[in-house]
This record gives structure tokens, C-alpha cells and sequence, in this order.
């Protein structure tokens, strides 16, 4: 359940996702009353790090796409670890990224459908990774503003 008493901003490089959570407005919101289309809008913002994650964990694309994480400030012991230091490099990286096919389909793809789902694809994370409010925790863990919503 959210504790923070507004939507969490997220870097510019999600400026429209960040618009459709509601970040772009003045207006606090409490947790009890964020929508399921606000939750489903942060689910669609966090999705590519944990879907980056999922990809890492089971080398599902390898090549270019690996090579291009290699010095990333935001891969710490071969791991995603997005702060707010460096979700905007991210950011960037996922947006140069986002059309790398996974499993018959793009990441962007799978990002639309595990923020629909409100879980991670098996065909991307392996079928024991069904809990993305564990992988929300240990993805986000260095940046203190990082809510979840996923499902609990």
C-alpha cells in the first residue's frame, strides 16, 4: 500500500507516463483513494526496469543488448538498481531499447501488458516470477520515493 500522500514523479524521460499517474499535477492524493488507472499508470512507468531485470536474470536477449548495460550507472553487481540519481539514464537507455523483442515481443509490448496484468509475463521472467511487488522492491530499493503498485 502507498504512504507517500502524492503520486511519485518520476524522471523526465517517462514525462507522458508521468502525466497519465497524475505527477503532472499540483493536486495531493491520498493512497486509499489512487485509482486502478493511476496504479495501472505507475505499473506502466516501473514496468521496464523490472521487465530489464527479468530479461538480465534469465539472459533472454543477448548481443548489442547486453553490451549496451555493461557500464550503466544503473546495473550495480548485475543488477537493475534505479535511484533517483539514475532513473533518468535509464530512462534514456530503455527509450533507445524499448522495441528489443522478448519472447515474440517487443519490451514495449510486454511493459504495456504487465501494467494491464498487473503481473510480469512468464514468457519474459520465467514462471516462478510471479511476484512484481518483490521485484518492484529489490529494482527500486535505492530510491526512497518508490512506491509499488503491484497488486498487495
Amino acid at each position: 500500500m502507498r504512504t507517500t500522500t502524492k503520486p511519485r514523479c518520476i524522471p523526465a524521460a517517462f514525462a507522458v507516463i508521468a502525466a497519465l499517474a497524475g505527477c503532472a499535477s499540483s493536486s495531493a492524493s491520498s493512497s486509499s483513494s489512487a485509482s486502478s488507472g493511476n496504479l495501472e499508470a505507475e505499473r506502466l512507468a516501473d514496468a521496464p526496469a523490472i521487465l530489464v531485470e527479468c530479461v538480465i536474470e534469465r539472459g533472454s536477449v543477448l548481443g548489442s543488448f547486453t553490451q549496451s548495460m555493461l557500464r550503466a550507472p544503473w546495473i550495480s553487481a548485475d543488477r537493475v538498481a534505479i535511484t533517483e540519481a539514475n532513473a533518468p539514464e535509464f530512462g534514456a537507455w530503455y527509450q533507445a531499447h524499448d522495441s528489443v523483442a522478448v519472447a515474440g515481443k517487443s519490451l514495449s509490448a510486454w511493459q504495456q501488458w504487465s501494467a494491464q496484468n498487473n503481473k510480469l509475463p512468464a514468457a519474459v521472467c520465467g514462471p516462478d516470477a510471479t511476484d512484481p511487488s518483490g521485484m518492484q522492491h529489490e529494482v527500486f530499493s535505492g530510491d526512497p520515493a518508490a512506491g509499488n503498485p503491484w497488486g498487495n
